[in-house]
């Protein structure tokens, strides 16, 4: 017996050969599984675009149900679904307009107060170059309280010192 395709639409085991291939796929059940499939995953805006054009279907209106489910040339969604859909999208919509503009509106530190930062955590009380500490890149970031300690991470992303690789000096400012 020779190797199986597998369709996973139809959740079929065919013989792989490329006629009973063509012959499954060309096939009117499976191309009406693969445009169901296709059909679940669409994205709100192409589902308000497409079933606001289309009139609601009467079969699904009084039955609650339609034999030609996603290959209906009418719309399943009623006018309260639509609007539903049109709603979350414009408050989504609405929610990063304003991350956007808070975005835009919260001041960027200065080069001077970065260098200060900088000199400050890199210079001994001498004015000599030490290695740097972990901590955040500027003192207007900081660690989001909702995640967890650095000393929480896993090994491959908590900071590096260098001494694990046997390195001495400033492997810190290397970047």
């Amino acid at each position: 017996m020779g190797k199986k395709y597998y369709c996973d639409y139809c959740e079929k085991h065919l013989v792989n050969a490329p006629v009973n291939r063509n012959r499954h796929m060309g096939g009117i059940h499976h191309q009406r599984l693969r445009n169901e499939h296709y059909a679940s995953r669409r994205d709100r805006a192409t589902i308000l675009e497409e079933e606001s054009k289309k009139k609601t279907c009467n079969r699904f209106n009084k039955f609650g149900s339609c034999h030609f489910e996603s290959s209906c040339t009418f719309s399943h969604y009623s006018k309260e679904q639509l609007q539903n859909i049109q709603d979350s999208m414009m408050a989504e919509r609405n929610v990063k307009k304003q991350r956007e503009v808070e975005v835009l509106t919260t001041p960027l530190p200065s080069v001077e107060s970065w260098v200060a930062w900088y000199n400050s955590h890199t210079r001994d009380s001498d004015g000599n170059m030490t290695p740097l500490t972990p901590g955040p890149a500027h003192p207007s970031e900081g660690h989001p309280q909702d995640f967890p300690p650095l000393s929480d991470l896993p090994p491959s992303l908590q900071p590096h010192t260098g001494v694990e690789w046997g390195v001495k000096g400033h492997t810190a400012i290397w970047g």
